[in-house]
C-alpha cells in the first residue's frame, strides 16, 4: 500500500502478509484517515485453509487492528457473503425450525444489534453502512456455533 500526497509524491510503501498468499477485495477509507483493507488470504502453512481477512491501517499504514476467520464453518452457513442487504442462515443436521442467536458488531467489537432467527429467516442488513462486519452465532442453548466476518457492500 502506498500514500501519496495531492502532487503524486510518495509519502510512504509499506507492505503487508507474507505468511500466507492473500488477496485483496476492496478497500474502505476511514475518517481517520486510514482505511480497511479485507480481502481473502491462503494459507499453506495451516491444512491449505482459505481466511477471510481484514486490517485496519491508520494515516501512516500503521497496522492498528488485524482480524481474520476461517471461511468453512462446519455446520452452518450465512449467504451470501458479500452481500448486498439480506443474509440467509443455513444449517445441515438442523431442524428448520431450531432458533439461533446472531450477535453482529463493528470491527472495533461495538455490538450492532443481537437477534434471534431460524434457518428460513432472512437478516436484513440493508440499513448498515458498507464495511466489514464480525458476527457470533450461537444455539438457542448459548452454545457459540461460529464466528466470522460479513461484508456489506453496494446496497
Amino acid at each position: 500500500m502506498g500514500c501519496f500526497d495531492s502532487l503524486l509524491q510518495k509519502r510512504w510503501v509499506k507492505y503487508y502478509g507474507g505468511d500466507a498468499y492473500y488477496q485483496m477485495h476492496g478497500l474502505t477509507a476511514t475518517q481517520d484517515g486510514g482505511c480497511v483493507m479485507y480481502g481473502y488470504r491462503f494459507d499453506y502453512n495451516n491444512e491449505n485453509r482459505y481466511d477471510f481477512y481484514a486490517l485496519k491501517v491508520n494515516e501512516e499504514g500503521l497496522i492498528s487492528q488485524a482480524v481474520q476467520a476461517p471461511l468453512n464453518p462446519s455446520i452452518y452457513s450465512l449467504f451470501p457473503n458479500p452481500t448486498s442487504g439480506e443474509l440467509l442462515l443455513t444449517c445441515s443436521n438442523c431442524n428448520p425450525c431450531d432458533l439461533w442467536w446472531l450477535r453482529l458488531a463493528d470491527l472495533s467489537g461495538r455490538t450492532l444489534f443481537q437477534t434471534q432467527i431460524n434457518t428460513e429467516q432472512a437478516i436484513d442488513l440493508s440499513s448498515l453502512a458498507d464495511g466489514v462486519y464480525l458476527y457470533q452465532l450461537f444455539t438457542s442453548s448459548n452454545r457459540q456455533v461460529g464466528t466470522g466476518m460479513v461484508l456489506k457492500k453496494g446496497g
